[in-house]
């Protein structure tokens, strides 16, 4: 069984060497909250390593010894890091988390974790951060995730997959019709985007209700304005051919209305990318309806 001195070294000797491939990807040396940033997206991973489910998202928050001007704690060149170095991070917090278990005959809780990461960044080489001294550095907790009510114009709202990923989508306005997010492909990591660095933009927009954001089941991993531009100016809403009132104005395909009004037919090709003849379209989603939803084109 390894002493707690040998363990802190161990996690010294990986966080240095995790520190040397984070700055190959972002293109410079990091600073402490970039660091910190990447590996509470890759502590989102550690359920089956962990005394019980990670809080999402999971937020490192160092201590510092008394004096010390405190670090910047933006971090936004990891909005363009590829999903590979979080695979990294939570690979090597997976390895830590299960030496933490042998030595304590049973599986550590994410402050225990914490608590280790903060003994090894002590230990790691002076070059490894670019704004903070890790001599400085006291400590390392869980901080606790901000709230949000309702996803505001530009967020990134991350959405649960069945495949264990997140669908990543953008609040692009907040009008009569609820809430419109954009969508990108694929699924991936719970984290921020960037209009530099982003996965492929979907062209059809969901209006959704704001229960699954307020209660926390969707989590605001970042806000980005500038991804407003990879999506229309104004989100549509769609009405499906022989609504309720069979209006002769929505036209065979169905039709979109923008939220001032104007209302236009879809071709036949629109209304299928759009999912307008599906059973399981809706104007306005609710969350659990939006997760079917998506993870019923996973299939």
């Amino acid at each position: 069984m390894a002493s707690d001195g040998d363990l802190d070294a161990s996690v010294s000797r990986d966080l240095t060497g995790f520190g040397g491939q984070l700055a190959e990807d972002l293109g410079g040396i990091p600073r402490l909250a970039e660091l910190l940033t990447v590996l509470g997206w890759g502590a989102q991973s550690l359920g089956a390593d962990l005394a019980e489910e990670p809080p999402l998202p999971v937020v490192f928050k160092p201590r510092l010894r008394r004096g010390t001007p405190p670090p910047d704690a933006d971090a936004p060149r990891t909005a363009d890091l590829d999903d590979h170095i979080i695979v990294d991070a939570g690979d090597l917090l997976s390895r830590l988390a299960q030496g933490l278990a042998a030595a304590a005959g049973g599986p550590p809780t994410l402050e225990d974790l914490a608590a280790l990461l903060g003994r090894g960044l002590r230990g790691i080489g002076r070059d490894v951060l670019a704004d903070v001294d890790p001599a400085d550095i006291t400590g390392l907790s869980v901080a606790k995730a901000r709230t949000h009510k309702r996803a505001a114009a530009g967020d990134i709202v991350a959405i649960p997959a069945a495949d264990g990923g997140y669908f990543l989508t953008v609040a692009l306005t907040r009008n009569v019709f609820g809430t419109a997010l954009g969508r990108f492909a694929g699924t991936h990591a719970p984290r921020p985007v960037s209009a530099a660095h982003h996965p492929q933009p979907l062209p059809y927009p969901l209006y959704v209700d704001d229960e699954a954001v307020a209660s926390g089941r969707w989590l605001v991993v970042g806000n980005d304005p500038a991804l407003l531009g990879l999506f229309p100016a104004e989100p549509e809403i769609y009405h499906a051919p022989g609504g309720p009132f069979n209006d002769p104005g929505i036209g065979p395909h169905g039709a979109a209305e923008t939220v001032g009004g104007t209302v236009r037919r879809l071709t036949e090709q629109e209304a299928e990318q759009i999912g307008l003849l599906r059973s399981d379209f809706q104007q306005i989603y609710h969350g659990t309806q939006v997760e079917r939803r998506l993870n019923a084109d996973l299939e």
